[in-house]
């Protein structure tokens, strides 16, 4: 039985409450590199649309879904849609000696997985790290090996990246990884 602002009764039929697609956040991060400077922009999926962008100090005064200029640091945002719904996330902006050269001596494998991820290198790694588009860390072990197996298997279906840092200094970079 649905009664409506009037005091109308419906008992028959089928009734139909729809809603949006939960809120999220597809990012383009831009670190800096070289002294270069980062960015953050966002394009937010799902929701009603007008989107409010929070920002944490120093950019409060910022409205937008772009942030251009950044130095390495934490930037957060709070997103709220036109039914309130809230989603919040942290972008870590920071500058690394990377080595482009040398990401041919890495092998990631398969590429799409479906639950193992298999890294190797010639030389040893010093950690492993796993990346969501957006930007968040879901992943950091940190071991001495030049052979590693990932499992993957609690981890959502989706498109990461993995930093590689060898146990030298030097950081690397995978191209996206797909787990499905």
């Amino acid at each position: 039985q649905v009664t409506d602002a009037r005091g109308c009764e419906n008992t028959s039929g089928t009734i139909s409450i729809e809603s949006p697609e939960p809120l999220e956040i597809m990012s383009t991060i831009v670190q800096p590199q070289g002294g270069q400077i980062g960015s953050i922009s966002l394009d937010i999926l799902g929701g009603t649309p007008p989107y409010e962008y929070a920002w944490s100090p120093p950019f409060e005064n910022e409205t937008g879904p772009t942030l251009m200029n950044l130095p390495e640091g934490s930037y957060a945002v709070s997103i709220t849609d036109d039914n309130d719904c809230v989603i919040d996330t942290l972008f870590v902006l920071e500058t690394s000696s990377i080595d482009n050269s040398a990401t041919e001596e890495i092998l990631i494998f398969p590429n799409p997985t479906e639950s193992v991820l298999h890294i190797s290198s010639p030389t040893s790694l010093k950690s492993v790290e796993l990346f969501s588009l957006s930007g968040q860390r879901i992943m950091f072990i940190e071991s001495e090996s030049a052979s590693w197996q990932i499992d993957l298997t609690s981890k959502p279906d989706g498109v990461y990246y993995a930093r590689c840092t060898l146990k030298d200094g030097r950081v690397l970079y995978s191209g996206l990884l797909t787990k499905f």
